[in-house]
């Protein structure tokens, strides 16, 4: 299964709320819900779940992939038992519901913030944003903004201590904020700063600008929040210079590889402009710059099937450069396998001259890493400050690249991440961003798999399926799993035409439903943590992982454990497992008869490796 994003900002849930369509129909005859409908049963059930005193009712809601402390934290956010000194509510009769198709929505809910010891003080105001999707009968929320709502809730109830903080913050902005009125009487808007070798510069636009990467309100969502098509951005420097005029889509953070130069680019394509001297060194023709430091300094520069070089005086000469390393550079994407930090100090991060804004670092990355979609066009959410305000990644490593042929005309380019995020429920955030392509390196499908090493993928042909393999980054003793370093498996297929398919599933262990078992999918190097902080390593799962892996594969096909306790353990396959009880089949061998080729081989093998009293329970 793909890695759900708890960070960028979104938390990836497989379900947060559920309804279900009025009356009995066939899925021919079922009507489809109006907006209004969908919107009002949403809110009364949401209600429901947080006003009631049973908390397993709002976990039902959720289904993370994440540690149960993590739900548990979000569920006592939005119940109120976080903290006393913070009281959380949620506007459903201002929520704005949009996009609703019959099969999915999303949704904008604002949300206030409360001190009941000090009602006079000012209330914290923002918006999550969530979005639907229907399985079956029943609408579920597949992501909300989570960690949102575990930062700001976190900042306001350190609001005294963060408050002088950002005083002092906003003390060293004044300045800057300043020269940001003195300047905007002469421009159209002045839309973000930065300070680049100990100067200020200030990107400034004609025309309307509207950037939703940096909007947490309801207008997140808005349609017409996008860049308009009718404004062109520039650069000043403090004095109010024109640095770049104001000719350009996008311009890009100033030295991001090359000191003094800086990307610029005009209806898709790219070029550069020298800082120093104020001049376009490279016009804005091509589909892509690649830069390439080594025995020479030169600047790869493609367009269509046209490739060509600038040297360090920026003269142009068709072809490739003459060095020896040229075309494995090239051929092999080396320029993507580099130990890129992504932070304050590192790059010059830009940020919105507002108050409101104040801490969140944007990037706009050059064009190599774009084209290949390594990084966004604009990416936001970097600390600019000692502590979190309004961002909340402190750096984002890329600590890996790897090319894997897949079937025919079909590669994998993956990038292997590493994200440290502050106040955030866990510190560091690993995963695999891979880009299919065909073979005009074409861009077929963009996929996140959470994984703490490089994924390694394999075409298993009996099944037609991919199978993609990396280290699980999370522990899970609390689900009776007492391992660490246990494989995570993906499951994807691709067609003739390119188009991409996960295949769905809520499992830790996807092999059991996938693939037929051997013993090389239990085999690894394992560490058990034992009592007094002690540790043991293994070669081999323990019977109690194995055990575990049977009785997952059970409940995921609806078996009803004589032992409650145990049913528990897989609230991540069906939250309601306690109300559907009377669904589910209390019969072994009627369950063992529905499992599929695959899974009825994988119960065999594993309850062949137990002792019979387990693998039969």
């Amino acid at each position: 299964m793909a890695k759900f994003n708890l960070f960028f900002p979104m938390i990836c849930v497989a379900a947060l709320a559920v309804f279900s369509a009025c009356g009995h129909q066939t899925p021919e005859e079922e009507p489809v819900m109006d907006l209004t409908v969908f919107s009002e049963a949403f809110t009364e059930e949401f209600q429901e779940k947080i006003a009631s005193k049973n908390d397993g009712e709002l976990i039902a809601f959720f289904k993370l992939n994440r540690s149960k402390e993590a739900i548990t934290t979000l569920v006592d956010i939005l119940k109120n038992k976080k903290n006393y000194n913070v009281q959380c509510h949620l506007d459903f009769a201002n929520a704005k519901f949009d996009q609703y198709n019959g099969e999915s929505a999303i949704a904008v809910i604002p949300v206030t913030l409360v001190n009941p010891h000090f009602p006079d003080q000012e209330p914290e105001r923002f918006t999550i944003q969530t979005s639907f999707t229907k399985f079956g009968d029943a609408f579920l929320i597949t992501e909300i903004d989570g960690d949102l709502l575990h930062q700001r809730h976190h900042a306001f109830y350190q609001r005294d201590f963060w408050a002088t903080e950002f005083a002092l913050e906003y003390e060293k902005r004044k300045g800057v904020y300043d020269i940001v009125e003195r300047l905007q009487s002469g421009v159209d808007s002045i839309i973000w700063f930065t300070r680049y070798q100990d100067r200020l510069y200030f990107y400034f636009t004609k025309g309307e600008w509207a950037n939703p990467k940096y909007v947490y309100d309801i207008e997140k969502i808005d349609s017409t929040a996008k860049p308009s098509p009718f404004y062109k951005m520039g650069l000043l420097d403090e004095k109010g210079s024109v640095i770049i005029p104001a000719e350009y889509d996008l311009i890009g953070t100033l030295g991001f590889d090359m000191a003094n130069l800086v990307e610029v680019k005009d209806q898709g394509k790219y070029g550069m402009y020298h800082l120093e001297s104020k001049l376009p060194v490279i016009p804005a023709v091509y589909d892509v710059l690649i830069p390439y430091s080594g025995e020479k300094n030169v600047i790869i520069a493609k367009d269509g099937n046209r490739t060509g070089w600038f040297s360090s005086d920026f003269l142009y000469s068709e072809g490739l450069p003459p060095i020896a390393q040229i075309d494995d550079f090239l051929a092999n994407y080396r320029y993507l396998n580099k130990d890129l930090i992504i932070q304050q100090g590192n790059q010059a991060m830009m940020e919105i001259p507002k108050q409101e804004h104040l801490g969140d670092g944007f990037v706009v990355p050059p064009s190599y890493l774009v084209s290949m979609q390594v990084m966004d066009t604009i990416e936001n959410g970097f600390m600019t400050t000692r502590h979190v305000f309004n961002a909340g990644i402190e750096r984002k490593e890329f600590t890996g690249f790897s090319i894997q042929t897949l079937k025919d005309k079909f590669n994998a380019f993956i990038v292997l991440v590493k994200e440290k995020y502050m106040e955030g429920r866990e510190e560091f955030y690993h995963y695999n961003k891979m880009m299919v392509t065909d073979d005009q390196n074409k861009i077929q499908s963009v996929q996140k798999y959470s994984g703490m090493d490089m994924m390694s993928i394999r075409y298993i042909a009996e099944s037609d399926l991919f199978e993609g393999k990396t280290t699980h980054p999370y522990w899970f003793w609390e689900i009776d799993v007492p391992e660490s370093g246990i494989s995570n498996y993906y499951y994807f297929q691709i067609e003739e035409n390119g188009n991409f398919q996960d295949l769905p599933n809520q499992r830790i262990f996807a092999q059991t439903k996938f693939v037929k078992m051997d013993s090389s999918y239990l085999k690894g190097k394992y560490l058990i943590n034992m009592d007094e902080g002690t540790s043991v390593k293994t070669d081999f799962l323990s019977a109690h992982t194995i055990q575990f892996m049977l009785d997952e594969l059970l409940a995921d096909n609806g078996y009803l454990f004589p032992d409650s306790e145990r049913g528990s353990y897989f609230y991540y396959l069906n939250y309601h497992y306690e109300e559907n009880v009377l669904e589910k089949e209390p019969s072994l061998e009627k369950v063992v008869q529905q499992l599929s080729e695959i899974e009825r081989h994988n119960f065999d093998f594993l309850g062949g490796l137990l002792p019979k009293t387990l693998a039969s329970r």
